[in-house]
């Protein structure tokens, strides 16, 4: 499977630093191969094989909340390295019900 809009967006903006591994993860987005997906009602679970491996970090989480126009408190995006070749993202929304559309739009960095 293949990463959907919603997924690819969380990443672009976890991941949008000039550092080397926020680069590494961008420019193969395209082909990343998703291994399982959820979704759980206030969010979703994302396991992610990367085509190319990351170079070494000690980083191992990435977050970052937004404001959106369907949740009065918003959210937020996190990704963890789980090794050099496997990502896990979860996106989660503070109140309420995850949005049913996907809208790039409705997002803003908070």
């Amino acid at each position: 499977m293949s990463l959907t809009n919603e997924e690819e967006f969380a990443l672009q903006m976890l991941f949008s630093g000039q550092d080397k591994i926020s680069v590494a993860v961008r420019v193969q987005l395209k082909s990343c191969a998703v291994k399982a997906r959820k979704h759980t009602g206030v969010g979703f679970f994302t396991s992610i094989a990367l085509a190319v491996t990351l170079p070494v970090t000690v980083q191992r989480h990435w977050d970052c909340n937004f404001e959106h126009r369907e949740l009065s408190h918003g959210g937020s995006f996190m990704c963890w390295i789980e090794n050099s070749s496997f990502l896990e993202l979860e996106a989660v929304a503070y109140n309420g019900e995850w949005p049913k559309k996907f809208n790039s739009s409705d997002f803003k960095l908070a």
